[in-house]
């Protein structure tokens, strides 16, 4: 069985009224999010070397803009700076536990969609089949186990996703598109890499890749059919886990609400393996009534895959660590009772004693109970006056459990789009956003995004 060939033409196939009304609505929250991402991820340090020197070294025909910078440049260049950019701001949106992610898909489709001047529709469609395809090969993994090879696997996994989505905005026929699919599975890898920009970097280098794949389909490239379903390839890692389930890719295929129906929203610009416990910690404050003062410690037990990932940084050296760092970012909820824009901005509280002192009192341990890679987190404060209070929550809020609205998603976003777009252009984002199903082009939307005018609309 071609299981590969299976999913690519329900992908190429599926039509915008197939969509159920809250799929639709999600799609577009994930789309706003993606957008404060790359906004706020281009005042980072890794976006400043993509813009100020990387760039301008490289050349290439000005087919697509690079988010608020006022550039043109190749459309997978484009696409490798607008990826980067939205995971440098730490905000990307997750399926759990298999880990594929919106910031490795939507940024090139936003950016395949300026070149090819995609209806908002045509963008919504894409999400979703390049969602699809990407958790259905994570699932059969599972990806999230490749964490133990210190792997990411939505750069493994989510190449396929934006090589799917851009046959369909491109305009490639079925026999091309598979042919892209099986292309980009050469590109597929990334290692973790958390808390250095080669973390960022790989979300560009999945955006870039799977869209080279495409174009290269479209030109006449081949990939063998196949290929991306042997037990080895894409699941090497995994041979002697016993765990691959390649009928993970075809099983239920077509049903809806598809599986973009479980991204976990990313309340805080920080890893996803701290979400839990922040809000368990902001939680037990807020129900007891409690200010750092009165707390003597916190413990958090968070899954093995959360303890390496954001277990390992007692002591963050910049802020690039600090959004790695259950010490640190726990120390936030303890002084200010939230983590929030105003979480990394400047490094005065790397050295501040206040905030040492808030972050000596949290320690990090692992829970046994649990999956490898749950998003678990169990929070137990220590009172000076000898009370103890735990609290465990199993997902964050934000997770399909306990969703947010598009309010509340939008009140989020605001504040990570305002810090690179005046008042009024963030109104006009939103609405756009909030309304892609019945935008004729998304011209005006990159337009107002990229800092240029991206070309002639029809």
């Amino acid at each position: 069985m071609n299981r590969t060939r299976e999913v690519t033409d329900w992908g190429m196939r599926l039509g915008y009224e197939q969509l159920p009304a809250h799929i639709v609505e999600l799609t577009k929250v994930l789309y706003l999010k993606t957008i404060a991402g790359m906004l706020h991820g281009a005042r980072e340090p890794v976006a400043k070397i993509i813009t100020g020197r990387y760039l301008p070294e490289g050349g290439g025909n000005p087919e697509a803009g690079v988010v608020a910078a006022g550039i043109r440049t190749s459309l997978e260049r484009a696409a490798f700076a607008n990826g980067t950019f939205a995971h440098a701001s730490e905000l990307e949106d997750n399926e759990l536990p298999s880990i594929t992610s919106g910031f490795w898909l939507l940024p090139a489709l936003m950016t395949v969609g300026e070149r090819y001047v995609s209806t908002g529709r045509e963008l919504i469609e894409a999400a979703v089949v390049s969602w699809e395809i990407s958790s259905r090969f994570n699932r059969a993994g599972p990806g999230s186990t490749l964490m133990r090879y210190g792997i990411m696997p939505p750069s493994v996994f989510c190449t396929l996703g934006v090589a799917l989505g851009t046959a369909r905005l491109a305009g490639l026929t079925l026999d091309q598109a598979e042919h892209a699919v099986n292309i980009s599975g050469t590109y597929a890898f990334g290692l973790g890499e958390s808390g250095s920009d080669a973390h960022f970097l790989s979300t560009g280098h999945t955006c870039m890749m799977g869209i080279n794949a495409a174009l290269l389909a479209r030109a006449g490239a081949t990939g063998r059919a196949g290929a991306l379903e042997e037990r080895g390839a894409l699941y090497a890692a995994l041979l002697n886990d016993n765990t691959v389930d390649l009928d993970c890719i075809n099983r239920g295929l077509g049903e809806a609400p598809y599986l973009i129906d479980q991204a976990c929203i990313k309340k805080y610009s920080a890893c996803t393996y701290s979400h839990t416990s922040i809000d368990a910690l902001a939680l037990l404050m807020q129900e007891h009534g409690l200010k750092n003062e009165d707390i003597e410690r916190v413990e958090t037990a968070v899954s093995p895959i959360g303890k390496v990932a954001v277990g390992s940084i007692s002591a963050p050296r910049d802020l690039l660590e600090a959004r790695f760092s259950l010490e640190y970012l726990l120390a936030e909820v303890l002084l200010r009772g939230t983590v929030d824009l105003h979480s990394f901005v400047g490094n005065e509280k790397l050295t501040d004693p206040v905030h040492k002192a808030a972050e000596r009192k949290v320690s990090v341990s692992v829970l046994d109970d649990v999956p490898d890679a749950s998003q678990v987190g169990q929070i137990t404060i220590y009172l000076k006056s000898g009370v103890q209070h735990v609290k465990r929550l199993d997902e964050w809020i934000g997770s399909p459990s306990s969703r947010l609205t598009v309010e509340q998603v939008r009140r989020l976003c605001r504040p990570y789009i305002e810090t690179m777009l005046p008042s009024t252009d963030c109104d006009r984002v939103e609405a756009i956003v909030m309304d892609l199903e019945h935008q004729h082009d998304i011209l005006e939307l990159m337009d107002i995004l990229t800092f240029a005018r991206v070309g002639r609309r029809s």
